[in-house]
């Protein structure tokens, strides 16, 4: 009886088949699965290769944008640099600009994201986790501070040529050396706030990274409270989530090429150890509730 079970339950049995319709046959299949259960408003959900192509369209190419760093960086080269323009510009940048910020990508990302890690726990050989674990596992991935860790440590080094004095010569000459370039550093924006702002975050996570990627690496609890206490702006994480956006309309939906974006990263070595049961990720799970992670 439907009264019986309750709203959430039947809720809960339509989502259960989408996701075996898609542990069966992937994204294709379980939006077959919705049409069938006619969750559509404005008719049949269409392939996503078909959805993929028109986001993609919408946006123009701008190949004469040099955003080389980020892309070495996160080891992957656009077809379509307009993408890549649009996962790092701020709202502020848009008078004039032919693209919008990077807030609708984020959001794409954010959902590919969730997809990814929550099929990976899903997957894990080691043992099978709870929903409850499954959830607080995927949060501690897919929240705005550890994100925002991500993105601080992210960089390349890029080389520089600088004025320095040459004696015999008795006049300046270039002076080449390394610098390090840093993913944040690539977000573009047009308000001197935000470069403090980046300026402060830096000098906290300066502090604290090497314990961090310590408690990540071998500890045997989740560091949320020092990940929390770096303050980063939710723009840090959202960078992340927006480029795994644009890759995933470039690379016309490929999953696989988003898994070795996130393990270049590191966040599928953390999500592992997650899955191993070696990190616990439940410890301090207060710093959620309270909200001090987005």
């Amino acid at each position: 009886n439907a009264n019986e079970l309750g709203t959430k339950t039947l809720a809960d049995v339509v989502e259960s088949l989408i996701g075996a319709a898609y542990q069966t046959g992937g994204l294709d299949c379980s939006i077959d699965c919705m049409n069938v259960l006619g969750i559509n408003v404005d008719g049949p959900w269409r392939p996503l290769s078909k959805c993929i192509t028109e986001v993609s369209n919408r946006c123009p190419s701008h190949s004469s944008v040099s955003l080389g760093y980020v892309e070495k960086i996160i080891g992957y080269d656009f077809r379509n640099k307009g993408l890549l323009l649009e996962a790092l510009m701020h709202a502020n940048c848009l008078n004039g600009v032919e693209s919008m910020s990077y807030e609708r990508l984020q959001l794409a990302g954010d959902a590919v994201l969730d997809m990814i890690v929550i099929d990976a726990l899903y997957r894990t050989q080691r043992r099978s986790f709870t929903p409850k674990e499954m959830h607080s596992r995927k949060t501690a991935i897919v929240n705005g501070h550890f994100l925002a860790f991500v993105c601080l440590r992210a960089h390349t080094m890029v080389e520089t040529a600088m004025p320095a004095w040459n004696h015999s010569l008795r006049f300046a000459t270039p002076s080449r050396q390394e610098q390090k370039m840093g993913l944040y550093q690539c977000f573009i924006h047009t308000e001197g706030s935000i470069l403090d702002e980046q300026r402060r975050v830096v000098e906290r996570f300066e502090k604290s990274q090497e314990s961090i990627r310590a408690a990540l690496r071998s500890g045997s609890s989740y560091p949320w409270a020092p990940l929390a206490d770096i303050c980063a702006p939710k723009w840090f994480g959202d960078i992340i989530k927006s480029l795994i956006g644009a890759i995933y309309f470039d690379s016309e939906g490929d999953i696989n090429t988003i898994k070795e974006i996130l393990e270049s990263l590191g966040i599928m070595g953390h999500l592992d150890r997650l899955g191993q049961g070696t990190l616990a990720s439940r410890t301090q799970l207060h710093v959620l509730r309270s909200g001090r992670v987005s």
